[in-house]
């Protein structure tokens, strides 16, 4: 059930070589730049053009994986550039699909089928076009990412749509998720004590460490979104909170930890509870421009 009670945190990826995926880049925008400045693209600068490049991936996970509609990297089959951070979308059994974007949307699961990937859990399962956590242990706190999104992300915006949510449990969106359990994030929760911003660090055994609380802050009735954004600038994280797109909580870390992937998570009622039991709807990762 909680991560630091499974092996999963012995898994890491393999990370490609940074100047290695810089250099491809700059190679691919080289070769590609006449067809930029053609007419019909527009010019060099034309924000709404993509260049897809696929290189090759390990398989992180045995959920199925197959190329979903929803994602990015099915959009179109046109081949053009714009100028922007690399990102990657989730993908084929052995590939991922780079965009080259600004303020992009780099992972998007409805929860149709298992393709996410996400990391396994016995009380997590897709149901009809959701993704249904029952956590049947009274404060049981759960969190659990997409493994097929594999792409570190700084500046982010995570969303979450709720479906379904029990009056006793809390839920939670994270950016900067570090690989495995014990690594660093960002959290961003809402339940019956209301809404929090928060971080664990980056050093390990260094507990977590509310930043923000608004106890007045409830959460509406189910359907909603909850996003996290998460921007650095000057040295500074600056986190807000969003219910269905609009503003209810802000804090600032100013020892920012490093970059990560989004999570979910579901923390269970005390005891006396029933069994928590949260649906989710749609999970979103998008870059944002700092």
């Amino acid at each position: 059930m909680n991560d630091e009670l499974h092996l999963r945190p012995l898994h890491r990826h393999h990370e490609p070589d940074p100047a290695f995926r810089r250099a491809l880049r700059a190679h691919i925008l080289e070769v590609l730049q006449p067809s930029a400045q053609s007419p019909a693209s527009g010019g060099p600068n034309d924000e709404g053009e993509i260049i897809m490049l696929v290189e090759d991936r390990p398989q992180t996970s045995k959920a199925p994986r197959r190329r979903r509609p929803f994602l990015l990297a099915a959009a179109a089959a046109a081949v053009a550039v714009v100028i922007g951070a690399a990102v990657v979308v989730a993908g084929d059994d052995d590939d991922a699909t780079v965009a080259v974007g600004r303020g992009a949307t780099v992972f998007d699961d409805r929860f149709d089928d298992g393709s996410g990937a996400w990391q396994p859990d016995p009380e997590v399962t897709i149901e009809d076009g959701r993704q249904v956590w029952r956590v049947t242990s009274p404060g049981q706190k759960v969190y659990l990412r997409p493994e097929s999104l594999t792409e570190r992300l700084v500046n982010m915006e995570v969303t979450a749509e709720v479906s379904t949510l029990d009056e006793a449990s809390s839920v939670g969106v994270y950016c900067r998720k570090g690989a495995v359990a014990e690594d660093f994030y960002y959290y961003f929760r809402l339940g019956p004590g209301g809404a929090s911003i928060g971080v664990l660090p980056e050093v390990r055994g260094t507990p977590g460490e509310t930043l923000n609380a608004a106890p007045e802050v409830v959460a509406p009735e189910a359907p909603f979104s909850l996003t996290a954004r998460c921007v650095d600038a000057e040295g500074v994280s600056h986190l807000t909170l969003l219910l269905d797109g609009e503003p209810v909580l802000e804090a600032t870390y100013e020892r920012p930890i490093p970059p990560g992937f989004g999570a979910l998570e579901v923390q269970a009622g005390p005891p006396g509870s029933s069994a928590s039991e949260v649906a989710w709807d749609r999970f979103v990762v998008r870059t944002v421009d700092g």
